[in-house]
């Protein structure tokens, strides 16, 4: 798998082997209200961001789709 989403309690974290990929899930996230956390970094082969959930919101709870 090139890409994919994993919800925690608090927010979010997206990773992609490409970085426009990593910004193209973090614009859909923003939909549902995400906001990013920190700038998207590198770490190895993939590409990272980290977001905050919604307020008031378990993200856990939240149908996210890393498709």
């Amino acid at each position: 798998m090139d890409h994919g989403v994993a919800c925690f309690e608090s927010g979010a974290i997206v990773w992609a082997s490409k970085r426009d990929l990593v910004i193209q899930k973090v614009d859909e996230l923003a939909k549902f209200g995400f906001e990013p956390h920190q700038p998207i970094f590198q770490t190895g082969l993939y590409w990272y961001a980290r977001l905050a959930a919604p307020r008031g919101k378990d993200a856990r709870a939240m149908r996210v789709s890393s498709g």
